[in-house]
């Protein structure tokens, strides 16, 4: 630009403003110049190996892989903001941004924290054969000692013990609570033989369905525990067609 056209008062306001302009492109400058960074990271609790530490740079999405010992090298921009992992460590952020202008390298400590993670108990059961599941199916059944309606030779033998047995409460709750409890083993045990089919991909269950499907089936006592095992997977797989047929719709 020549300045010789140019009044007196208008180069008054020009070199201020070429002043002023002048910090803005310096600030600039430094934000992009390179830096090099050498890190070390510190556990509070004395921890001297860090597995699969990585630091990332944010804006570029690049990073390298630290030594076991939890220090690693990575250049930047000034501007740039690193993202730090180690393995079972929360993560940190580091930016130069603010630091000095005429720095060009760093050596620097990164103190870090462990995660700690609550988790619910968890109980690992080893799955049964078949042989152990039949042992349980051939405990099935129960043995009223209820009987709505007595059979005459009851009556003929012994009137007062039939009459009891027939118009008692607690007979009757005691009765019922033998049946609940013994389709309530039988469910268990179907639904344990049902999860062995799937693991052997004779059905497809998900968790949710086994519940539903059991109560589908409706298998009773007398026919679970007469089956042979080739019997009960034939009459499983007959009703699991009707059951994916069913829930279509």
């Amino acid at each position: 630009m020549e300045f010789r056209n140019l009044s007196r008062y208008s180069l008054a306001f020009a070199i201020p403003l070429c002043l002023f302009a002048f910090p803005s492109v310096s600030h600039s400058q430094h934000a992009d110049d390179l830096i090099k960074v050498h890190g070390q990271l510190v556990d509070v609790q004395g921890a001297t190996q860090f597995n699969k530490l990585m630091v990332i740079n944010r804006r570029t999405q690049n990073g390298v892989f630290g030594n076991f010992s939890g220090q690693f090298s990575i250049s930047l921009k000034r501007s740039d903001t690193l993202s730090i992992h180690a393995l079972g460590f929360s993560p940190s952020r580091l930016c130069f941004r603010d630091s000095s202008s005429t720095q060009k390298e760093f050596d620097i400590k990164i103190t870090v924290y462990r995660l700690h993670v609550n988790l619910d108990e968890i109980v690992f059961v080893a799955p049964r054969d078949l042989d152990q599941i039949q042992k349980d199916i051939d405990k099935l059944g129960y043995k009223r000692t209820y009987n709505q309606t007595p059979e005459v030779a009851d009556v003929l033998q012994s009137p007062i013990t039939a009459l009891y047995e027939r118009f008692s409460h607690f007979e009757k709750q005691k009765a019922e609570a033998k049946r609940l409890t013994n389709e309530s083993n039988r469910k268990k045990v179907l639904k344990e033989l049902f999860k062995i089919y799937v693991n052997a991909e004779l059905l497809d269950l998900e968790d949710w369905e086994f519940d539903d499907f059991v109560n589908y089936c409706n298998f009773d006592d007398t026919f679970v525990k007469a089956a042979t095992q080739y019997d009960l997977v034939m009459a499983v797989k007959r009703k699991y067609d009707r059951y994916k047929e069913v829930r279509k719709y």
